[in-house]
């Protein structure tokens, strides 16, 4: 006869076994998934650390671009220049070019320098890197010279971004500079091409992007698509080099980066992580040790040894002592579900502090099964009276618009009947406004029908100010069809009317264009009293809130609609002077 043995023992006996196996198997699995997901963790870290460096970039460029931006549009600059090209108080225009542009080189760190080249190819230039401030220190050097700079530059009205390469020497200091360069755009004549600006950066500005990240032991460099060497930290002197010139071509298979860094920078035992900026055209490298990957590994490992052989130290007590109580807990519970499987679902399972932990949540569990099933056959019957409640409401709300439909049908009829023409066919206008705003307000619709039904209502507005104001609106044929979400210009041109013109003021122009170039252009303009500066300023941040109760809301909520449906490719700017009138020009994205 077979020999039988005990619960316990048949338990125990498995358990060592699996255990055992369990424990070996698991150990390698387990050092294989740490040793991957290091890896892993390390490689994201160091493309994190890419991106946040590109972010960095990208942030820093943008706010040199927005500097720029303040030379090439700046009227006064563009009126500077118009005299140095026309020989008119070269000498007066110059000092006043020089003045604005010291200011302007001494408001943000890294800018070395900032030279404009007119059409007469006189040069003007600001330099903290020359004795003579007002002297060009790096043009000299440069690899284009001036007339070629100019033409690049003012070929077409995009900004130039000039990968850095040795500027100039001073004060016993090598200096690498960045260059973004843009023409000068007069908004009066934009054809116009009065001169260029160039705005010097420090490469250190590169660097002070990714120096923490080189404290924390990775070393990182920058090139451009062609192989050229745009930044690599305290190494300057590669600055401007191409990696193919720079490294010998071996047998080793590794890549062009790899070599430049072992043959170059005599580094070793290192993986390599690269970062492409599109926009730029710029590769981010980073060179991560592996010896502290290695340290990490071993101390993983002798951490899987220790906590493996402690667990199943632990687990072995523990199954000893459960072992008794465990036949007789499952069994308690079996019929418990059992039964409550017999007598529906309000049974439940009995708990008594005999039951280990494990078994008990489980008991617990079951018994909070049965209650969230009760609670949520209640649960269901209400919603379902909910539903038809909503239901009959939806019904009920539908009556409303209809009604007022053809209450405003009855009156636009009686005032035809007593041949008040103006009076229906403001109700008509009414009525199209209405049934056009209610019906899915958020829907897409063409501009061409948008221009319509704006119409309509600054048609109801000329006849309830009494034709106060007149309105010029010209739409471009090909914006025409052009997609655009409903309702999005009625509350600027409503801010224009309402709170641009002023109740005794004689002649009052609304003009709204509408036009495509890359995006749907809109230009909401008029000739009334203007809006404060710190309003201004609130628009064009997108963050302006009600001001004096309702005033400016419906500008407001437009703009956070536009955010809504569009992101941050759709923008309003707000230009207006007190006394002088508004103007609001809306892009917005074409989606097709």
């Amino acid at each position: 006869m077979k020999e039988k043995y005990s619960l316990k023992k048949i338990i125990m006996s498995v358990f060592i076994w699996i255990a055992i196996l369990s424990s070996v198997v698991l150990g390698v699995f387990s050092f294989i998934n740490i040793a991957d997901s290091l890896r892993a963790s390390t490689r994201r870290n160091a493309n994190n650390t890419l991106v946040q460096v590109d972010n960095n970039v990208n942030i820093l460029l943008q706010s040199y671009e927005d500097a720029l931006y303040q030379v090439y549009t700046s009227d006064d600059v563009i009126s500077y220049i118009d005299d140095i090209n026309s020989d008119n108080d070269v000498s007066v225009a110059k000092s006043k070019l020089r003045r604005y542009l010291r200011a302007l080189v001494n408001s943000k760190d890294y800018i070395r320098s900032i030279t404009i080249i007119t059409e007469n190819k006189e040069i003007i230039a600001y330099d903290q890197m020359t004795q003579k401030t007002y002297e060009n220190g790096w043009l000299k050097q440069y690899s284009m010279d001036a007339d070629t700079l100019y033409d690049v530059i003012g070929a077409n009205a995009l900004l130039k971004v000039f990968p850095p390469e040795y500027g100039t020497s001073f004060a016993y200091e090598d200096y690498y500079l960045l260059h973004l360069a843009h023409r000068f755009v007069d908004y009066r004549d934009i054809r116009r091409n009065p001169g260029v600006v160039i705005l010097s950066i420090d490469e250190r500005m590169i660097q002070s992007c990714y120096q923490k990240s080189e404290a924390d032991g990775e070393f990182i460099f920058i090139t451009d698509d062609a192989g050229r060497i745009i930044s690599c930290g305290k190494h300057q002197d590669y600055i401007g080099k191409n990696l193919e010139r720079i490294v010998k071509e071996d047998a080793t298979g590794e890549n062009i980066y790899a070599k430049f860094l072992s043959q170059e920078l005599e580094m070793s035992n290192f993986d390599i992580m690269e970062y492409h900026d599109d926009v730029l055209g710029w590769n981010i490298i980073c060179a991560k040790d592996r010896a502290g990957l290695v340290t990490a590994l071993n101390t993983q490992l002798i951490l899987i040894i220790v906590v493996e052989g402690l667990v199943f130290l632990t687990i072995a007590v523990i199954t000893v002592r459960l072992s008794d109580r465990l036949s007789n807990s499952v069994e308690k519970v079996v019929r418990g579900m059992q039964s409550a499987k017999i007598s529906g679902s309000r049974s439940k399972v009995e708990i008594d502090d005999a039951m280990p932990l494990e078994i008990e949540t489980i008991a617990l569990g079951f018994n909070e099964m049965i209650e969230r099933l009760e609670k949520a056959n209640a649960s269901e019957k209400k919603a379902l009276v909910k539903q038809k409640e909503a239901q009959i409401a939806a019904l009920e709300a539908q009556i409303n618009p209809h009604f007022l439909y053809n209450t405003l049908d009855t009156i636009n009829w009686m005032a035809i009947d007593r041949d008040e023409y103006e009076i229906s066919n403001a109700i008509g206008a009414l009525a199209s406004i209405l049934r056009y705003a209610i019906s899915d307000s958020s829907a897409v619709v063409s501009v061409d029908d948008e221009v319509g039904w704006l119409k309509q209502y600054i048609y109801l507005q000329q006849v309830r100010l009494k034709n106060k104001f007149t309105c010029d609106m010209e739409v471009a044929p090909e914006a025409k069809n052009l997609p655009i979400h409903k309702l999005l210009l009625q509350p600027f041109v409503e801010n224009a009317i309402v709170h641009g013109f002023e109740p005794e003021q004689e002649l009052c122009e609304l003009d709204i264009r509408i036009w495509l170039k890359e995006s749907l252009h809109i230009m909401i303009a008029d000739n009334g009293k203007g809006m404060p500066p710190d309003i201004v300023d609130k628009c064009n941040r997108g963050e302006l809130e009600e001001e004096g109760g309702r005033k400016h809301i419906g500008m407001a909520n437009a703009i956070t609609r536009l955010r809504m449906y569009y992101g941050e490719s759709a923008t309003v700017h707000v230009e207006s002077e007190p006394g002088e009138g508004s103007t609001v020009t809306i892009l917005v994205p074409i989606q097709i």
